[in-house]
């Protein structure tokens, strides 16, 4: 039996400024009659593109290095909104990285070049920022590149350049540690991302440099 064609929905030109460069941008959509759902695909111009998140009404957020900024789109790839200029000042980023949404659809931001978490709404009114540069406990360096959220509202943040993870509540106070350089188990050497399995309480991390994913549970016992 000869299967019908899928159709073709052709590339969509976004404005070159949306990214803040200077190529323009090409989403191809997909139709899949199956599952009917679209995926957008970043074909170009999207070079400092290095985080994304769902948020529970299924619209993706971006965080864009080069532009330093933050931009949303809906499920079928259509650009909403952006936020953020490069700065220090609130709802200002140098390098914003990693992205996480809680429960609430609150957005956690590692803002890497000011070292510090920054949170917004879904909507990128902004709610409260934390951390310093420094090695001490609570700070960061500038390597701060993942961040996760479990299903109580603890937030995770990967230090890559003190092979570190640090756990805090959500007013940014820190709970608790684990982590130092080194190739042994329940040590880290530069380690770049993270993610939470809530059913199972698994905290997985990317051990970067020692080309391994290590497995702890939430109170940050080494599982694998």
């Amino acid at each position: 039996m000869k299967m019908p064609r899928r159709p073709f929905y052709p590339p969509m030109k976004l404005p070159p400024d949306i990214f803040g460069l200077q190529r323009p941008t090409l989403l191809n959509f997909e139709n899949d009659e199956e599952t009917r759902k679209r995926v957008a695909v970043v074909e170009q111009g999207v070079l400092a593109a290095f985080s994304a998140a769902v948020d529970h009404l299924g619209d993706v957020f971006l965080t864009d290095r080069a532009g330093s900024e933050v931009l949303r789109f809906n499920d079928y790839g259509k650009f909403l909104e952006r936020w953020g200029t490069n700065g220090s000042g609130s709802k200002q980023f140098i390098k914003p990285h990693g992205i996480a949404i809680d429960a609430t659809d609150h957005l956690y931001i590692t803002d890497m070049g000011n070292s510090r978490v920054q949170i917004f709404s879904n909507n990128g009114t902004f709610i409260k920022k934390w951390g310093t540069y420094g090695t001490s406990n609570g700070q960061f360096s500038d390597g701060i590149p993942g961040i996760a959220v479990d299903s109580k509202g603890f937030i995770y943040v990967v230090d890559r350049l003190q092979s570190r993870i640090q756990k805090f509540d959500d007013t940014g106070k820190l709970i608790s540690m684990w982590g130092s350089k080194g190739s042994s188990l329940g040590e880290l050497n530069k380690p770049e991302d993270i993610g939470i399995n809530d059913k199972t309480g698994e905290v997985f991390v990317t051990d970067t440099k020692n080309s391994r994913i290590q497995v702890f549970d939430l109170k940050a016992k080494i599982l694998t």
